[in-house]
């Protein structure tokens, strides 16, 4: 491994993205930053001011409707040889994105400053995300039930 980290910022929403390149930078001085935005995207003076380098994706945005563009986007991160993979929200989208970038270290530097890490196993995430539905499904049921069938006396007419 080179001297220099090599991280990249994923893309979201303009002022977050600002906020993390310049808390990236600031925290990690002596990296190499990447910032991976969508095609078309114009990038600001601040912005370039504190990444190395910048790659622009096929898209901006990606859908379930075309897996194909989803994969070259996979591709794309993989490529970069990151050690660092940082996304702005845990969406599963994201969460996919991360582990599959094979990225040594994958966080997702959340609106409120915190780095919450992400796993980097991009099969956790559906697996993930079943359990959560089952037990979505559970606690749903369980109200259900206590609505419906609870028995309850009839009021006392005065």
């Amino acid at each position: 491994m080179s001297a220099r980290e090599k991280i990249c910022v994923f893309y979201s929403i303009r002022h977050n993205f600002e906020r993390v390149l310049e808390n990236v930078r600031k925290r990690m001085p002596h990296a190499a930053i990447t910032a991976m935005v969508p095609k078309g995207y114009a990038i600001t003076a601040r912005e370039r001011s504190w990444v190395n380098d910048i790659v622009e994706t096929e898209r901006d945005k990606y859908t379930v409707k075309d897996i194909g563009a989803f994969f070259r986007l996979l591709r794309l991160a993989r490529a970069g040889r990151y050690d660092r993979f940082i996304v702005l929200f845990a969406s599963a989208r994201h969460r996919i994105l991360a582990g599959a970038s094979g990225a040594r270290v994958c966080e997702c530097w959340t609106l409120d400053g915190h780095i919450v890490p992400l796993s980097r196993h991009a099969l956790s995430v559906p697996i993930r995300l079943l359990c959560d539905a089952a037990v979505g499904r559970l606690w749903y049921w369980r109200a259900w039930l206590s609505v419906h069938r609870r028995r309850v006396r009839p009021r006392e007419r005065r």
